[in-house]
């Protein structure tokens, strides 16, 4: 079943793959069932059901460093920063290459207004990963933040070609201060209606 339900969730079949993945934890419970679980839970809006099955998958295992990655992605979405970098922190800690682990980790960062920290980690992740549009939009919104505006605009229309849904991803996010910049300035905005 927990085949399937990976099979199901690249589909975006995620009804279905959250169907597989309990029928893999009634057969087998598993910190990767759990973790699985929890993302679709996440795709399907149920956060705190995501939540819990994220909590769950490391208490099987403590060195689960995707569900860390993964509770972190949830504590950013909510805010909650400080534990956000905790746990980016601890999936970096078991696994110091896993490539979402640091982008949440330096996405909170620069959330948390530390672009001189965050920054490194995502020009990293940038030449590590070319094609990964994360870093370029938090790159993007770093530097308009910092006021340096025609380089923001790079970052954020090679972000926008590489994911073509980026620019909704940022106007669904607008009320973030450290997206808000982007609408607050009127050559960033400007920019944004031109897109």
């Amino acid at each position: 079943y927990y085949q399937q339900g990976l099979l199901l969730e690249k589909e975006k079949k995620w009804t279905e793959a959250l169907k597989a993945f309990e029928q893999a934890i009634e057969l087998k419970p598993s910190a990767d069932a759990h973790n699985e679980r929890g993302v679709i839970l996440a795709a399907l809006g149920r956060e705190k059901e995501a939540l819990a099955a994220f909590n769950k998958a490391i208490a099987l295992n403590p060195n689960h460093y995707p569900a860390y990655a993964n509770r972190a992605l949830y504590f950013f979405d909510y805010g909650e920063l400080e534990k956000a970098l905790k746990d980016a922190k601890k999936a970096l800690k078991i696994n110091p290459d896993y490539r979402d682990a640091r982008f949440y980790y330096g996405a909170t960062l620069a959330k948390m207004g530390k672009y001189d920290q965050a920054l490194p980690i995502m020009y990293e992740l940038v030449r590590l990963y070319p094609d990964f549009y994360k870093p370029y939009g938090v790159i993007g919104c770093s530097l308009a933040n910092m006021g340096k505006k025609r380089q923001a605009i790079e970052y954020l229309q090679k972000a926008s070609q590489l994911e073509p849904k980026f620019k909704d991803m940022i106007f669904t996010h607008w009320d973030w201060p450290f997206v808000r910049i982007l609408f607050d300035d009127p050559e960033l905005e400007e920019f944004l209606k031109s897109w």
